[in-house]
Formats: structure tokens, C-alpha cells, sequence
């Protein structure tokens, strides 16, 4: 199967599973970022209530603290003005202490109410705070009214035991929350280091299955090739070219194929061009050896027909001598007859026809002295082309 995938489907998948891989953990990551980010700011929004609200109770308590020592220098009937002057300002600081009870009230209620909180409870809260800042008001109002029996009929002690106990609950109620936001987180953390060591394994699992098909996909192949293209260099046509798949590697490999038949065929066609050339060379040795040989029985016979010709030639010459001492015997012996008369008309006769003889040697002795020339030019010309 991976003999026929095509290298560039093999690194879009890779990419692609390495791309999945970064989507899962970014979402991954970004759910647990986002499931931190809830937890934390529930977990402020509960501490700030907790904080505005425990504020605002304990400046309540405060407030009652106030109250209960100018109720007490009341009951100690202090009316001198050093102590009424104490007892005013420790009103004002009772009423201060109740606004300030008041701002943490109102800021305990503009935070936002948290999932699962109890809407009971806290409406059961409100309901005591309400009840134990409405007792500290009129607390301040009658004391500074000097109504101290209309005070004494205010039970204080039982609207704080309600707002602390209210109080106690609701907040255990949101340590609950905090605690369970903090496990959340905990487990959530956890998750993360499980699902980072998957995601680690994975991408190691990946990894080797991608580098195990790119040895069979691309490296193999790479390599044989390239140990075919050696063996090619160092001269040997003779291995075969293993074509694989149909992918790049195979075409590769096809390529490789076509050029090492190709070579092949340039190479045999040099080959037996190269033996023609050899069996001509033998050939043209063998006639140069051939026509040598005839070249130098021919200049032999020459040399011998030349020395003929030249016996020839002086045998020419010798019986010309002999012709002209003849004629000229002949000539004088036509005189000699001559004077003789008729009585040597024959033998003038005899000597006429000699004469005439003489006359056609002496040709012949021209066409023999020229064919004497010729076979002279005829040597020289052998001896020429001799080696």
C-alpha cells in the first residue's frame, strides 16, 4: 500500500494528523483554561461577599458594642456634662459605625450571586441583617431620645444570635463552593497532566509511524536508487532496476530503468561499431600487407626485366654495330661490284636486298631502344612506389 502512496499525500497527512493533534490540545487546553478561569473568578466573587458581609456583620456587632456602653453609663445614671459629652460622641460613633455597616451591606449586595449558592439562604440572611441593623437603630434613636425603656424592650442579643447563626451557615454554604471550585481546579489540573502525557505518547506514536513510512515510502527507495545510480558510474548496466510502486519513487526508479537501457543500447552500438572498425582495420592491414607483397614481387620483376632490356639493349646495339660493318662492307663491296660491272649484278642484287635487311634492323633497333626507354620509366615508377 505505502509503494503506491505518492510522498506528497504522505506529508499532507502527516500535517494533517499534526494538525488535529494541535487542535485537540488547544481545545483541550482552552476548556481547562476557560474551567480555571470560571472557578477563579467564583471563587472571588465568593470571597468578595464574604469579605463585604463579614464587614458589614462585625461592624453591626461593633455598632451594638457602642450602644451597649452608652446604655451602661445610662445605667449608671452619668449626667454630669463630661459624661453626657462622652455619651454623645459615643452615639456618633455608633451611628457612624451603623452607615459604615450599611456601604458593606450594599456592597455585599451588588456582587454578583455565584452558581449554586442558596437563594434562600441568602434571602434568610438579608432578612437577619436587616432585623439586627433595624434593632441598632433604634437602639441609637432612643438612647439619644433617653428613652431607655423603650431600649430596654429591644432584645438585641436575640437579632445578633439570628444574624451570626444565619451567618455561620450561609458561609460555611459558600466554603463549600470555595472548596469545591478549588477540587474542581485540582482535578481539572490533574486531567490536564493525564491528557498532556496521552498527547505526548501520541505524538511519539505518531512520530514513529511516520518516520517507518517514510523509511518504506522514501528512504529505502532513495537509497536503492541511489545504489543503482553507483553501480551505473562504476560501469556495470548488468543489475536490474527494482521499480516498486507507481509513486515518485517508482517513477523515479522507471526513469532510472529507461536510462540504464538506453545506456545499454549506446553502449552495444559502440560496441559492435567498434568491432566493424576492428574487422576493417584487420582487412585493410591485411590488403596493405597483401598489395606490400605484390609491390615488391612487381619492383623484383621489374628489376629483372630491366636487367633484360639492358642485355637486350647491348645485344641491340651489338648486332647494330654488326649491321653498320656489314652495310658498310656492303656499300663497299656495291662499289667494288660496281666497278665489276655485270659481271656482279647479282651479287649487287644480294647486296641490295642486305642493304634493305639492314634497313629494317635498324628500325627495329628504334622500336627496341624505345621500348628500352619505357621500361626504364616503368622501373622507376615501381621503385617509386615501393615502401
Amino acid at each position: 500500500m505505502l509503494k503506491n502512496l505518492h510522498v506528497i499525500t504522505g506529508i499532507i497527512f502527516a500535517l494533517t494528523i499534526f494538525c488535529l493533534l494541535q487542535v485537540v490540545t488547544g481545545g483541550l487546553f482552552y476548556s481547562a483554561v476557560n474551567n480555571d478561569r470560571h472557578n477563579f473568578q467564583n471563587s472571588g466573587l465568593l470571597n468578595a461577599q464574604q469579605e463585604s458581609l463579614s464587614d458589614s456583620v462585625n461592624t453591626l456587632v461593633k455598632t451594638r458594642v457602642t450602644v451597649t456602653r452608652v446604655a451602661i453609663r445610662y445605667l449608671k445614671n452619668q449626667r454630669d456634662p463630661a459624661s453626657l459629652a462622652a455619651i454623645n460622641t459615643l452615639l456618633g460613633t455608633a451611628n457612624g459605625s451603623l452607615t459604615k455597616a450599611e456601604d458593606y451591606y450594599k456592597n455585599w449586595q451588588a456582587i454578583s450571586q455565584v452558581k449554586g449558592q442558596n437563594a434562600a439562604l441568602t434571602e434568610e440572611m438579608q432578612k437577619a441583617w436587616k432585623q439586627m441593623h433595624e434593632v441598632m437603630r433604634l437602639s441609637i434613636e432612643y438612647l439619644r431620645a433617653d428613652n431607655y425603656q423603650a431600649y430596654g424592650d429591644l432584645d438585641a442579643q436575640q437579632a445578633q444570635d439570628e444574624m451570626e447563626a444565619v451567618y455561620t451557615r450561609w458561609r460555611a454554604e459558600n466554603n463549600v463552593l470555595l472548596k469545591a471550585a478549588a477540587e474542581e481546579n485540582q482535578s481539572s489540573f490533574t486531567q490536564m497532566q493525564w491528557t498532556l502525557a496521552a498527547i505526548f505518547l501520541t505524538v511519539i506514536a505518531v512520530l514513529v509511524v511516520i518516520w517507518q513510512g517514510l523509511q518504506h515510502l522514501l528512504l529505502k527507495p532513495l537509497n536503492a536508487i541511489m545504489n543503482h545510480i553507483r553501480t551505473i558510474a562504476s560501469g556495470d548496466l548488468t543489475q536490474n532496476v527494482a521499480i516498486t510502486g507507481r509513486n515518485e519513487m517508482g517513477q523515479l526508479a522507471a526513469g532510472l530503468h529507461e536510462m540504464q537501457q538506453s545506456l545499454v543500447s549506446t553502449v552495444s552500438a559502440v560496441r559492435g561499431s567498434t568491432d566493424s572498425i576492428y574487422t576493417g582495420a584487420g582487412e585493410i592491414a591485411a590488403g596493405s600487407n597483401d598489395l606490400s607483397a605484390r609491390t615488391e614481387q612487381q619492383a623484383a620483376s621489374l628489376e629483372e626485366t630491366a636487367a633484360s632490356m639492358e642485355e637486350l639493349t647491348a645485344t641491340v646495339k651489338q648486332n647494330s654495330d654488326n649491321a653498320r660493318q656489314a652495310t658498310l662492307l656492303a656499300k663497299n663491296a656495291s662499289e667494288t661490284a660496281a666497278r665489276g660491272g655485270q659481271v656482279v649484278d647479282n651479287v649487287v642484287r644480294t647486296m641490295n636486298d642486305i642493304a634493305d635487311s639492314s634497313q629494317q634492323i635498324a628500325h627495329i633497333t628504334g622500336v627496341i631502344d624505345s621500348i628500352a626507354f619505357q621500361t626504364n620509366i616503368l622501373a622507376l615508377n615501381a621503385a617509386v612506389v615501393a615502401p
